[in-house]
């Protein structure tokens, strides 16, 4: 990929992740974090449908092999998309993004977990640094702001990082799969990880529903 082209997707992720408070804290009151992350699976379940519809594809031909990386992305990716909503109801915004985007620090742990992979002395540094910064900024946190909801989100947070993290590891190692059906597997294990979410969150959504305000 073409560092132009890299700096593009990045910046429109970023720009996308910046709407998540602008379209999570209004809903505040009304709806479970765990609500958002249902209704926000499914919206997206949907637009999928929709555009392999317009691309010639069919839900009768998914790009999933069931392999054990696909699986283990798909799981990541449910668990990101779960506790950040969690997060973000939680904490701040940019306390959310600061603490979940330190993601790529954490692909060190899984490649050492999954490779063995001893981490060399600039990963090793990048990683202390990330992680000073990071502490510095926790402890800042907790002694600024105190409260069960507050230790909650920082940890939603965190695992929502090291979730998102996994996922990215996983991708890489399903993307060496190749394809299925014309289409990459690593489109299928997003598919599948969107899928489990819906699965997972809107029967927790029956048992632990938002306040819903009520008019005065």
């Amino acid at each position: 990929m073409r560092l132009d082209s890299a700096l593009l997707l990045y910046t429109l992720g970023g720009l996308l992740f910046s709407l998540a408070g602008l379209l999570f804290k209004p809903l505040s009151g009304i709806f479970s974090s765990v609500e958002i992350a249902a209704w926000r699976s499914l919206t997206a379940l949907a637009a999928v449908f929709v555009i392999r519809r317009l691309a010639g594809f069919s839900f009768n031909s998914l790009p999933i092999s069931w392999s054990r990386w696909q699986l283990f992305s798909s799981c990541a990716f449910s668990f990101q998309t779960i506790f950040f909503s969690i997060a973000i109801m939680l904490i701040s915004t940019a306390d959310t993004f600061l603490i979940s985007n330190a993601a790529p620090v954490y692909l060190v742990l899984w490649q050492y977990v999954f490779e063995k992979k001893i981490p060399t002395r600039t990963e090793l540094a990048i990683v202390g640094i990330a992680l000073l910064g990071l502490s510095l900024f926790l402890f800042d946190s907790l002694t600024v702001v105190s409260g069960t909801s507050q230790y909650f989100g920082l940890g939603a947070a965190l695992i929502a990082g090291l979730s998102f993290s996994g996922h990215i590891y996983a991708q890489s190692q399903v993307g060496k799969e190749g394809m299925k059906n014309g289409e990459r597997l690593t489109q299928g294990s997003v598919i599948l990880g969107t899928i489990l979410t819906c699965l997972l969150t809107f029967p927790l959504s029956a048992v632990y529903p938002g306040p819903r305000l009520t008019a005065a």
